[in-house]
């Protein structure tokens, strides 16, 4: 599912534009449940749940263009 958090950034999104800041809980067992939220400039926040989390080796399709943050990277990356 697409958030509304990337609503703020307009359709060109680049990397190096963004300055927001992402809060969210530490990993944890239960893969239903994701609660975090993004912060945009002038203390605007938007909600991240587990609906518009992807998880690792998920296949999207039909899609035009995809943007994406990686949140939980591991020790090793």
């Amino acid at each position: 599912m697409a958030s509304d958090a990337f609503i703020f950034q307009g359709a060109d999104f680049t990397p190096e534009s963004f300055h927001s800041r992402i809060e969210c809980e530490n990993p944890n067992n239960d893969l239903s449940r994701f609660k975090g939220y993004i912060e945009h400039s002038g203390e605007v926040r938007v909600g991240l749940h587990s609906s518009n989390l992807l998880l690792r080796s998920c296949t999207i399709r039909n899609t035009e263009t995809v943007v994406g943050i990686v949140v939980y990277a591991g020790e090793t990356t």
